[in-house]
């Protein structure tokens, strides 16, 4: 599990597949990006949820990520340095990069969405 743990997996109903891509793609987009070095940082993790429906019992699980270095707050840094991924994981942890500029573009799977920003 995460050491601080963002989202909680009982109130989000998210499966197993699920749990552990999230928990694989945020330590490895810690490493990737260098958030586990001194001067990185995670500015924004979020987990969120969308069911379809009432009565989708495996909704898609969104995860979003943002890196930069630290103490970049009112700089240039902030708006042209920083890492974003949004990353849509299906119900049986398939992983889909939604922030690529082209379609045909578009990271799938697990190395593909970790390795591979906006460009």
């Amino acid at each position: 599990m995460l050491e601080n743990q963002i989202y909680n997996t009982a109130e989000m109903k998210m499966t197993k597949a699920q749990e552990r891509t999230v928990e694989r793609l945020i330590h490895a987009i810690r490493v990737s990006d260098g958030a586990d070095r001194p001067d990185y940082e995670f500015k924004e993790i979020e987990v969120s949820q969308f069911k379809f429906d009432t009565a989708d019992t495996n909704p898609l699980v969104f995860l979003r990520t943002v890196v930069g270095r630290k103490n970049d707050k009112g700089t240039l840094a902030e708006v042209f340095a920083r890492i974003h991924r949004n990353i849509s994981i299906g119900p049986r942890g398939g992983t889909h990069l939604l922030n690529a500029k082209r379609a045909k573009s578009k990271a799938r799977g697990f190395h593909r969405v970790v390795y591979r920003t906006t460009e």
